[in-house]
């Protein structure tokens, strides 16, 4: 058993692609009534900071608090 490693030309990545699955196959992250439920412990944030640090955290609520939490008090 023999394996030839061939070197990656520059500028190519020496990973393969990642497949996304089709928008209809894919489960969202996250629903509209966790978003809601974030955004309501944080008024004064602008919903679109709670939606992108949501996204972040993966649809994590605990890390998405915590987070904003930081972020608040900086």
């Amino acid at each position: 058993f023999c394996v030839t490693v061939q070197p990656v030309p520059a500028g190519m990545p020496a990973y393969p692609p990642q497949t996304v699955g089709s928008p209809q196959t894919q489960r969202p992250l996250f629903t509209e009534d966790d978003l809601k439920q974030v955004k309501d412990m944080f008024p004064n944030m602008e919903d679109e900071v709670v939606r992108s640090v949501l996204e972040a955290n993966r649809g994590n609520k605990d890390a998405t608090i915590n987070s904003l939490l930081q972020m608040n008090s900086d």
